[in-house]
């Protein structure tokens, strides 16, 4: 016979403390709370039935005592118990709901469960107590009993709201100070070294971790799978080296946690009631707490919406479950900004691809954005190779030369007396200034014995004449005559032995300094000259590409000595034989420059450079694949 009258004071008391002990979840405390009722009143089974999908139907969820063997419990057996327990719902006292000869059922309601608002949002369930047969009094008294502690239910549902209140409220404040303290750092590292840091000294911790995804996971985030992770920045540490056992094994621990897209713990805590957290795989993390010798490792991701960014670990010798709450609540809080952080760290190159990808996904589709936009791109581009028309252009190999040159030669065989000062290679002269000065000293005596001679003919010929001696008067005139020419010949040598500038120019050519007293042959090349404003252009034209020039055709030259700087040029004549250089057969193409380009830079004979002519106008597509049209059509024709 069940009789609570014989309860004690001690009893009692240890009944309260155990109905006061708080539970992380309110499941387990209920489960603990029918264990109480089925022990107070003695009764020989308490089950527990929650609501089911449909309120009104009863499902029995939790049997107290646990039996080996037992699959299904007695209550439940016993016919229309579970509708008459969803008959009690709502009601704030025990019923009695069986008694027959295997004995009385008391149908206990809890509390309606309570929301994080603290409004009711369900029924609460119900506990049935299997009793044997007891008097109308004892029943009363139990059912007055079971009453007073199924009030405790409410105290856990306000003590567990209270205390998530309170880790939300410590989890905005760490989150607020590390918010802050991202804000002070410049670049991405340096905040998340400082989010370590803060957490590892807020915690006491042995050592904090960030991790974040790789590549363009960690602007975009990946819905699809788990981003691979890197770790960043480690507490107490200023440069991460990747090659280290330790750091692969963290980056490891990250990766398993955002696998599961939740918090992993390893070891859990012996009073751990979270079945989320009981059913992870943990073998990551329990095999770095081994290594590391913390006693617990912990990992939470870092997520925006459903897109899992990165990564926090913290090594700790002892964390609550309440300290995983509020860790994930900060990796949830300070992700966005973190994200943010990161895309502002992006090299600029980058940022324009991926702004590029958010714009093209915006008219493509966010579905395999990348290769849709790349097929666009090249359809776009063959109908531009295909419908631009651009001239096709004629290079070759070019230097310049000079127009109007002039070779200085030695007008007789003699000495050189002198050569002028400033006679020198690139030395500017004006047409008729001394060039070289050859000896003419013996022309010049020989001058004055030709003047004695003329003076003696002409004499004899006044004689002659005088004396009617006609004979005599023709050889005096002939002997003057050839006086005279023998005079005109050696003034003309005289004169020529002062060598002068034929024009107006550079010298160009002859070292004629060092050759002062030696002698110089008749004809010989002493110096050149030549204009510098007449510079024309030869190019070789690759005989593939000689049937798009004509005479007229316009291009541009660029020196070797100053690539950046282009001059104008025009064809002026065609060369039409053909010459081999290095292999290959080139036409000789003259070239003008046009008026001005002269005066634009510092232009001498020889300089090399390359030309390039303006032919016909093809497409694009045309101009690119010539060479290859031609070489196939070559093979074909053979």
């Amino acid at each position: 016979m069940n009789d609570a009258s014989g309860v004690d004071v001690g009893a009692w008391q240890q009944v309260v403390r155990e109905l006061q002990r708080p539970e992380a979840t309110d499941q387990v405390y209920v489960q603990r709370l029918t264990q109480l009722l089925g022990q107070i009143t003695a009764a020989r089974q308490a089950v527990l039935f929650a609501p089911g999908a449909d309120v009104e139907v009863q499902m029995p969820v939790y049997v107290w005592p646990i039996a080996e063997g037992v699959t299904a419990p007695v209550i439940a057996q016993r016919e229309r118990v579970g509708e008459v327990a969803a008959s009690v719902i709502g009601m704030n006292e025990p019923r009695l709901v069986a008694s027959d000869e295997q004995g009385v059922v008391i149908a206990v309601p809890l509390p309606k469960r309570y929301g994080a608002s603290g409004a009711p949002v369900a029924g609460g369930g119900v506990v049935t107590l299997l009793l044997d047969g007891a008097n109308a009094e004892s029943l009363r008294t139990l059912m007055v009993l079971t009453q007073l502690i199924t009030g405790y239910l409410g105290q856990q549902v306000l003590s567990r709201m209270l205390r998530d209140r309170e880790s939300r409220a410590e989890a905005l404040e760490l989150g607020t100070a590390l918010l802050a303290s991202v804000n002070e750092a410049k670049r991405f590292r340096a905040a998340a070294l400082r989010i370590v840091n803060d957490l590892c000294r807020t915690l006491g911790a042995d050592r904090v971790s960030f991790g974040w995804a790789r590549g363009r996971a960690g602007i975009r985030g990946n819905q699809k799978e788990a981003p691979a992770l890197r770790v960043v920045a480690v507490s107490d540490t200023e440069h991460v080296d990747h090659k280290q056992e330790s750091v692969q094994r963290i980056e490891a621990a990250m990766e398993e946690a955002c696998d599961q897209q939740q918090a992993v713990m390893a070891p859990l805590p012996d009073d751990t009631n979270d079945d989320a957290l009981g059913a992870v795989i943990s073998h990551v993390h329990r095999e770095l707490a081994r290594v590391s010798g913390s006693s617990t490792v912990c990992t939470v991701p870092m997520r925006i919406g459903e897109m899992t960014y990165g990564a926090l670990t913290v090594e700790k010798n002892e964390l609550s479950m309440t300290s995983v709450g509020a860790l994930q609540a900060v990796a949830d809080l300070i992700a966005p900004v973190m994200r943010l952080r990161r895309v502002e760290d992006r090299a600029l190159a980058v940022g324009a691809v991926d702004s590029a990808l958010r714009t093209g996904a915006w008219a493509v589709g966010p579905r395999q954005t990348g290769w849709k936009l790349a097929g666009i791109a090249v359809a776009a581009g063959f109908v531009a190779l295909a419908t631009i028309t651009a001239p096709v252009p004629v290079r070759g190999e070019s230097h310049f030369e000079v127009t109007g040159r002039r070779i200085v030669s030695a007008p007789f065989e003699g000495v050189v007396r002198m050569v002028p000062g400033g006679i020198t290679l690139g030395a500017r002269v004006a047409q008729g200034d001394v060039l070289v000065q050859l000896e003419d000293a013996e022309l010049k005596l020989s001058a004055l014995d030709v003047q004695g001679e003329l003076r003696e003919a002409e004499a004899k010929a006044s004689a002659a004449l005088g004396a009617q001696d006609l004979a005599g008067f023709d050889q005096a005139t002939a002997e003057a005559a050839q006086a005279r020419a023998r005079a005109a010949l050696l003034h003309e040598r005289i004169a020529a032995a002062t060598v002068r500038a034929p024009i107006a120019g550079v010298v160009l050519a002859g070292e004629i300094q060092d050759r002062a007293g030696g002698t110089v042959s008749l004809g010989e090349p002493l110096l050149e000259v030549a204009p510098l404003d007449g510079m024309r252009v030869i190019a070789l034209v690759d005989d593939r590409d000689i049937r798009f020039l004509e005479e007229g055709m316009t291009g541009r030259v660029a020196r070797t000595s100053n690539p950046t700087e282009s001059l104008a040029i025009e064809v002026t004549r065609i060369v039409p034989l053909a010459e081999a250089k290095d292999g290959v057969n080139t036409f000789r193409v003259m070239a003008r420059l046009l008026e001005g380009e002269s005066e634009r830079g510092l232009l001498r004979p020889g300089m090399e450079g390359k030309a390039t002519f303006d032919g016909p106008r093809r497409s694009l597509m045309w101009i690119g694949t010539r060479r290859v049209r031609d070489a196939v059509r070559l093979w074909l024709w053979w």
